[in-house]
């Protein structure tokens, strides 16, 4: 799912939910921009990562050998990146600086209609939310879905430490809970909901 997060209530947020379905040729090319952008930060954690591994490893193999520390020895491993891919990187930046970037895209959000219910985000802390679930999936390719996955379950921070919460099924959501009496899930689909051009009333004042 694509979380948009509002923070217009100080005591609930609200959070945009759109469905993925993949595709064999479902390639979104806004999608992708979204990808290249985690991607670019996926790599410079991980390069963090193994900076300090080895810097570790140094440490470890010369502590009894360098009488005096060289802080020169380490300048090779602050670069783990090769010189390709700090360009294609580099370029990835360049291009998308230059694009602007719409959340509500048909792309990203095929459709107007959705669900809405209140209830908890999925992972700690659990705090309250009110979810607006789209009923429209977004598609994207099968490619984009394993580099999603990869990116999000395999992320590791600047000190090597796994960010996701998911579990052995590559799964970052609770288990089902009752709805209760107390909660009701509201469908805003096209019988109840839509658009001014489908009513045919006109489009108002452009700006």
């Amino acid at each position: 799912m694509l979380h948009t997060h509002l923070d217009k209530y100080p005591a609930r947020v609200s959070s945009i939910g759109v469905m993925i379905r993949a595709t064999s040729d479902g390639y979104n090319t806004e999608f992708q921009q979204v990808l290249n952008l985690f991607q670019i930060e996926y790599n410079t954690h991980a390069n963090a990562c193994r900076t300090k591994q080895r810097r570790n490893l140094l440490r470890t193999t010369t502590t009894h050998t360098t009488p005096k520390r060289n802080e020169n020895q380490y300048d090779y491993l602050n670069s783990t990146t090769t010189v390709p891919q700090q360009r294609m990187e580099r370029d990835l930046l360049m291009t998308n600086q230059y694009r602007r970037f719409n959340p509500y895209s048909e792309a990203l959000m095929p459709g107007i209609h959705f669900y809405r219910y209140d209830g908890s985000i999925t992972e700690p802390p659990c705090m309250d939310i009110t979810w607006w679930v789209m009923m429209e999936p977004m598609v994207i390719s099968f490619a984009q879905l394993q580099q999603t996955k990869d990116i999000l379950f395999s992320h590791v921070d600047e000190d090597c430490i796994p960010t996701s919460v998911h579990n052995s099924d590559q799964s970052v959501s609770r288990p089902l809970f009752p709805l209760g009496t107390e909660r009701e899930i509201q469908k805003c689909g096209p019988e109840w909901f839509a658009s001014d051009i489908d009513k045919g009333h006109s489009l108002g004042r452009k700006c």
